[in-house]
């Protein structure tokens, strides 16, 4: 994923979006992510990157959902863009769907 043109990888947690700066090669992304998981809780993920609480997002504007291209608008003023590359790996089929879901629903 793309955030505001660096690529990251985002983790969708139940208060907001964890976005982790330069991830590294975007081959074999499912299991770096799995693999960031196993070895690090939610919070301490949370607390290390930049997070953007759900409570933080004024309005949501989905341009396509597949690949996904979305901008946030944050309370304050600031956007966030996200934009999906069609090489993206999600943790499971139903990653983007349940994001789509819940920035529909901001």
């Amino acid at each position: 994923m793309r955030a505001d043109g660096v690529e990251h990888d985002l983790f969708v947690l139940t208060t907001g979006l964890v976005l982790v700066a330069n991830p590294g090669k975007s081959d074999n992304g499912r299991q770096r992510m799995r693999d960031l998981l196993g070895t690090t809780t939610a919070v301490s993920l949370a607390e290390r990157n930049r997070f953007v609480a759900f409570e933080e997002i004024e309005s949501a504007r989905i341009g396509k959902q597949i690949p996904l291209d979305a901008e946030l608008v944050l309370y304050g003023g600031a956007t966030l863009r996200l934009r999906e590359r069609w090489s993206s790996d999600e943790l499971d089929d139903d990653s983007r769907k349940r994001l789509v879901s819940l920035l529909e629903n901001v």
